[in-house]
């Protein structure tokens, strides 16, 4: 799904939803799939009706809540954000949360989200997340501060760049298209 071949993938997802239709995890990462190529109305639909079956799922609350927030939805995103962050809390659903708080405006409630995030233990840090939330507060030059950390320590994420909406904002920025270009991405 990185890679842009969407509809390839959701084919997949789709064969492997009749192999094992109470899967909680097919329909999460189907709605990523569809997040992925802002098909924001079918990810939503994905969500809801493995929830009727799943209600409290970690995943799935917390890739409504990441859906919400690349949907411009973000009160919205919140409580099931913080609900999956209760549940389990993975730099990555933290940091999809102060994410929201940022974008929600929540001035208070995002600062103390993201300081908790730079003091995570150094190891668990993705630089990938910190340039997010940079991006998201409007500090370019802080987000590719961040980014280049991120090449250069290999974070994993890293390979998901392309792919999540909260970068768009970077797309036209020549050091971007740099970086994606010694990433070898696909034109």
């Amino acid at each position: 799904g990185f890679t842009g071949r969407y509809d390839e993938a959701i084919k997949y997802l789709a064969k492997a939803g009749e192999l094992d239709p109470l899967s909680p995890v097919i329909p999460g990462y189907t709605a990523q799939v569809c997040l992925f190529a802002k098909n924001y109305t079918k990810a939503e639909e994905v969500l809801r009706q493995a929830l009727k079956l799943h209600p409290n799922h970690p995943l799935l609350l917390h890739n409504l809540g990441e859906l919400y927030v690349a949907a411009g939805r973000y009160k919205e995103a919140i409580p099931p954000l913080e609900q999956s962050t209760n549940a389990s809390a993975t730099f990555h659903y933290k940091a999809i949360l102060a994410l929201a708080y940022v974008k929600a405006n929540r001035k208070e409630q995002a600062m103390a989200a993201f300081r908790d995030l730079l003091n995570s233990p150094p190891l668990t840090i993705s630089e990938f997340h910190i340039a997010m939330i940079y991006v998201a507060m409007g500090n370019k030059e802080e987000a590719f501060n961040w980014l280049e950390k991120g090449y250069t320590q290999r974070d994993i994420w890293m390979k998901e760049l392309k792919a999540w909406p909260w970068f768009d904002s970077l797309k036209d920025e020549p050091r971007y298209r740099n970086l994606l270009k010694r990433m070898n991405f696909p034109e």
